[in-house]
Parts: C-alpha cells; sequence; structure tokens
C-alpha cells in the first residue's frame, strides 16, 4: 500500500484515464468513524470509499484506490493504492489504519503530521 498523489492518473473500471481525486467528485462516502486525534485532544470525523481501478502502465493488475476524506475543510484526504482486494468498508478501514500505523500517524492528525509522507 502507498500513499497517491491525487492528481496522478489512474484507470476506471472501464478503461478511462482519470486523475485520482475525480474518482470522489459528487460519490458520498460509504463509511464514516469519529476517530480520536491524542496530539491534538480531540475527534475528529473521518470518512471513506474505495474504488477499483488500473494503473495506466499495468492494466493487467487489478489495483483499488481508498480515499479517507478529514471532516476538517481544508486538509487534503489521503489517497490510498493498494493490490489488496477490498470487499467491504470494514477492510477497507483496516488498511486505513494500517498506513497510520505504519508511519505512526492517527487518521485524524492534521496534514503537518503526515507531510512527510506526501509527494504533493
Amino acid at each position: 500500500m502507498l500513499r497517491w498523489p491525487y492528481r496522478y492518473c489512474l484507470l476506471d473500471q472501464e478503461g478511462r484515464s482519470r486523475k485520482s481525486y475525480l474518482f470522489s467528485v459528487g460519490k458520498k462516502a460509504t463509511s464514516s468513524k469519529i476517530l480520536r486525534d491524542s496530539r491534538a485532544k480531540s475527534h475528529l470525523k473521518r470518512s471513506l470509499l474505495w474504488f477499483n481501478c488500473f494503473h495506466p502502465d499495468y492494466p493487467e493488475h487489478k489495483l483499488t484506490l481508498i480515499i479517507c476524506r478529514s471532516g476538517k475543510q481544508g486538509l487534503q484526504p489521503w489517497y490510498l493504492l493498494t493490490t489488496e482486494e477490498i470487499a467491504s468498508d470494514k477492510k477497507a478501514w483496516k488498511m486505513v489504519f494500517a498506513f497510520a500505523k505504519r508511519w505512526d500517524i492517527e487518521p485524524g492528525a492534521a496534514r503537518s503530521a503526515f507531510a512527510s509522507t506526501n509527494p504533493n
């Protein structure tokens, strides 16, 4: 799993090339949670949605794009790309938490807490 830049293109199910952020434009989240941010000592709402997609250079390999949105205005969503098969929101949340744990950050943390992992 890796953090995918929002402006990079992926192929959707129909094989059309789209920038990552366009996968979620106009789409409602499939799941949301209130998460505790121990650094800021507050609670933040996070929501997610996920899509099956393909890499333009390797269209034979199925990928999943997980988009984890912040409840705060102005914070960039996380775009996580994985080869794992995602069949439920529960599995998608598990992947988000695995990514957060890997970088020792919390899904509710401010952008500055994970800016070093963001290639944007």
